[in-house]
């Protein structure tokens, strides 16, 4: 009994394990796929299978195919039919992953109806470009997928525009030039106005001008930038009965007044002035030294007449001379002689005329022959120079407050340079019948000008 019931035990197990077969194996997902050849070419009748490879080659996946163009070449499990010519991109897909083959299919001539170039456009069809400066044109070309080999370009005027292969124009002078560009015999071109580089600016200098009847200075103007293309220039003044100007910008001062000299740009109508003071001329005397002597006083019209009186570093005279009322009293100030805001010859009588200084009054002092005299009834010192030329200082005196003190026995004349030391004295020329000497005075004081030129 006990073999019995192994024996059909084991018959039993040997069943059970023949019916149970090992699991098989997952296949993995499809990760790219990919056509043997990109691109193909046929002619009209041609049947060809198309390769496609997976990745990983084990992968599970069922292809769909399509044509994008079924007039052109269909498509049936990866064999390609060529039905006529033209183009058609041909799909091999499996869910979101796909690739595509591109069929050209001729017509035995070669030849791919649609893909010859029917229009060109240049872009943009006008444009400014500046001397020197660049333009880069593009072309389009219509139908999009037209072939073609090249564009051709060309300049209709190489002395005003140039253009290279890549379409890039160049301004070289102003003008107007047509750039042409050629593809496969169809042409199109762009309108390039070529400009100047234009004016930003114009200044003058300088911008102020002070003169004598009958002198003349020459302005310079300066024109921006400096490869403005035209830099012409105009000239004019606002009252040529004060002063005139030429087209080099020579200013001749004709009588006494002021007015504004200006220059216009050719280009932009640019501006920038310059005011003009024109005074009465003044006569000088050459007495042989550094500097030339004039005949008066500032404000007398003759030689004996003492004219205005001025304190040190003002250019006008007043009713009162005080402490309280002079401008440079207490003030750090350094030679003044030629500079119109504090010397009174320059402010008054423009040109080359200043105040002397006190090198220049020593040397008065020194070079020359003092000889105290009377001119029309006034009396003064008449010094003769080294060229034997003489000039007349009469004995103005001085103004301390309203009140004239010591006239016609001292005579009181300002050089143009402070006291070293102190703020509030300057030097001055003092003389008398007794003698004449330089010496320190304080600014508020009223004295004589007497001006100098080179």
């Amino acid at each position: 009994m006990k073999s019995s019931f192994f024996i059909a035990s084991s018959a039993m197990l040997a069943l059970c394990l023949a019916g149970c077969k090992p699991d098989e194996p997952v296949k993995p997902e499809l990760e790219s796929l990919a056509f043997g050849k990109a691109e193909v070419e046929l002619n009209v009748g041609d049947v060809v299978l198309l390769e496609v490879s997976a990745t990983p080659e084990n992968a599970n996946y069922e292809l769909v195919w399509s044509s994008s163009d079924e007039q052109v070449a269909v498509v049936e499990d990866g064999e390609v039919t060529a039905l006529s010519a033209g183009k058609a991109e041909i799909t091999a897909g499996c869910g979101d992953i796909s690739a595509t083959c591109t069929v050209t299919v001729t017509d035995g001539q070669g030849t791919v109806p649609g893909t010859s170039v029917e229009n060109v456009i240049v872009e943009p069809t006008e444009a400014e470009v500046q001397i020197g400066e660049t333009l880069e044109l593009t072309v389009r070309v219509e139908p999009e997928d037209a072939e073609y080999e090249s564009i051709e370009w060309a300049s209709s005027d190489t002395g005003v525009a140039t253009v290279d292969s890549e379409g890039v124009v160049t301004g070289v002078a102003i003008g107007t030039a047509e750039i042409t560009a050629m593809v496969d015999g169809k042409a199109a071109s762009s309108r390039i106005s070529v400009t100047g580089i234009p004016v930003e600016s114009v200044t003058l200098e300088p911008t102020e001008l002070r003169l004598n009847e009958g002198e003349t200075h020459t302005l310079t103007e300066t024109v921006l930038p400096e490869d403005a293309t035209d830099k012409g220039i105009k000239w004019s003044s606002a009252d040529t009965g004060i002063a005139t100007v030429d087209g080099t910008g020579l200013v001749t001062a004709v009588s006494a007044g002021e007015t504004t000299i200006t220059v216009t740009t050719d280009d932009g109508g640019k501006t920038a002035t310059c005011m003009v003071t024109v005074s009465k001329g003044h006569d000088s005397v050459d007495l042989g030294l550094s500097v030339k002597w004039a005949t008066c006083n500032i404000g007398a019209e003759n030689p004996w007449e003492y004219g205005d009186y001025f304190a040190w570093g003002e250019t006008e005279p007043k009713e009162e001379y005080s402490m309280a009322n002079n401008t440079t009293f207490e003030k750090t100030i350094s030679d003044i002689s030629g500079n119109p805001e504090y010397d009174a010859a320059a402010a008054n009588w423009g040109g080359t005329w200043r105040m002397p200084t006190k090198a220049e009054m020593q040397e008065l002092i020194d070079e020359c022959e003092w000889e105290w005299t009377e001119l029309e009834g006034e009396a003064g010192y008449n010094f003769t120079g080294p060229s034997g030329q003489s000039i007349f200082m009469p004995a103005s005196g001085y103004i301390n407050s309203k009140t004239s003190y010591d006239t016609e026995r001292y005579g009181y004349y300002w050089t143009s340079n402070p006291d070293e030391y102190s703020t509030t004295m300057s030097s001055y020329l003092s003389f008398s019948s007794f003698g004449h000497r330089i010496d320190l005075v304080g600014r508020y004081f009223g004295l004589s000008i007497r001006p100098v030129s080179e």
